[in-house]
């Protein structure tokens, strides 16, 4: 998966090109009650609730478009439905049952240890690692640890003001043929492939109309050794990252308009 950059003022931010994190589930386990960083079907009480979700619905929310999560138990390695809670702040739910959820086959993820870094996707917060439940038929079948912990988060990555200041430290005005535009404004993406310790393998430009600014691009780039890595569900969750250049905002910045 390719991770997008926005520069705006050739300042480094995260484009908005994803859902609004989700609300997730709730699984109690002895006597803990754990979030969970996955949504489970509530099958046949669909039906025995149509009241409930009918009314919990209209508390829907781009951070919840059901309107409810659900809450679930594991006792004996047997799964059951528990209630639904609405995402309004007053937190209403069904009265409590004790359902086994014989139609829960799939896998579950809850995310354990301390949180590292918010992205505004997916469940929003990653965690250090994870519990991997394997469910078949309502019965817990595997449990799996996902050990995130080798990622890395690069200030030059994290940080507008400290990627800002390098483009305009090291970027070169006077290597940029600026007969190439011909009217265009400027612009390439410099796609940059990591390793799964971020150390940067390659990088390309997806916009070879600008090949100066391209190679400039790709020559301060080389003093870039490692970017931010970021896992989840024991993976690499980006590979490769794109880094948008415009000649005319950085020369802008530069004062040389």
């Amino acid at each position: 998966m390719v991770k997008i950059l926005g520069t705006l003022m050739v300042i480094l931010f995260s484009l908005q090109v994803y859902c609004t994190p989700q609300t997730g589930d709730m699984i109690i386990v002895n006597s803990d009650t754990i979030y969970l960083h996955s949504q489970l079907p509530i099958g046949p009480i669909q039906d025995v609730l149509h009241n409930e979700i009918s009314y919990y619905e209209k508390n829907w929310s781009t951070g919840c478009y059901r309107g409810y999560y659900s809450v679930w138990q594991l006792k004996n390695d047997s799964l059951f439905f528990n209630s639904i809670v609405s995402c309004n702040f007053s937190n209403e739910s069904s009265a409590p049952v004790s359902i086994h959820a014989h139609w829960v086959t799939q896998k579950v993820i809850a995310p354990i240890g301390k949180k590292y870094k918010y992205l505004h996707q997916g469940w929003g917060w990653l965690y250090e690692a994870e519990r991997l439940f394997t469910f078949k038929n309502g019965i817990l079948r595997h449990q799996k640890y996902l050990d995130n912990s080798k990622y890395h988060l690069a200030k030059i990555y994290e940080e507008p003001e400290v990627y800002n200041k390098f483009v305009l430290d090291n970027f070169e005005l006077n290597k940029i043929n600026t007969t190439e535009f011909n009217g265009k404004n400027g612009f390439t993406v410099l796609e940059v492939t990591i390793d799964e310790s971020g150390f940067v393998k390659s990088s390309e430009c997806s916009r070879p109309g600008m090949p100066s600014v391209c190679t400039e691009a790709k020559r301060i780039f080389q003093k870039i050794d490692r970017l931010s890595v970021y896992y989840e569900n024991g993976k690499v969750l980006f590979g490769k990252y794109a880094f948008p250049f415009n000649y005319f905002i950085i020369r802008r910045w530069k004062g040389k308009e």
